[in-house]
């Protein structure tokens, strides 16, 4: 009975969207996870102990795969995107002393954005040429 997690699978779901986590990353993580558990472990990983722990990686990974995929395709039906799309910042308001609201405005302005709802995650990229990569951090 997978009940009890549903509300977090739905948050770490949501964030990974934001993030454009897509399905072959997991492959990725799994191969370093079930890695990292036998040089931890040693030898106390048997062949029986190390295939739970794939099984049981790649069970979860499924649920996250499948959900994430529906959050893609939705976000597509409602006038979203998939992946990641530039745009500026139009306007900064200083609501507090701890908060700052940023209005965002697509560089292509090809289409209107979706409407958005309360408690989203959006994932903002940021090129950092000092470190040769690009930087992914979440806000809501």
């Amino acid at each position: 009975d997978l009940t009890p997690i549903i509300p977090v699978v739905e948050r770490i779901a949501h964030k990974h969207t934001s993030l454009h986590i897509t399905a072959n990353l997991y492959g990725i993580v799994g191969k370093h996870l079930i890695q990292a558990i036998v040089d931890i472990l040693g030898d106390a990983v048997t062949p029986e102990i190390g295939d739970a722990w794939y099984n049981g990686y790649w069970n979860l990974a499924l649920i996250f795969i499948n959900r994430e995929r529906q959050l893609y395709d939705s976000a597509i039906e409602a006038g979203g995107w998939e992946g990641w799309r530039q745009f500026k910042v139009a306007k900064r308001v200083k609501e507090s002393h701890e908060i700052t609201s940023f209005y965002l405005k697509p560089v292509d302005d090809s289409k209107p954005l979706p409407k958005f709802k309360p408690g989203q995650y959006i994932g903002v990229q940021i090129d950092i040429p000092a470190l040769g990569h690009k930087q992914a951090r979440q806000y809501s």
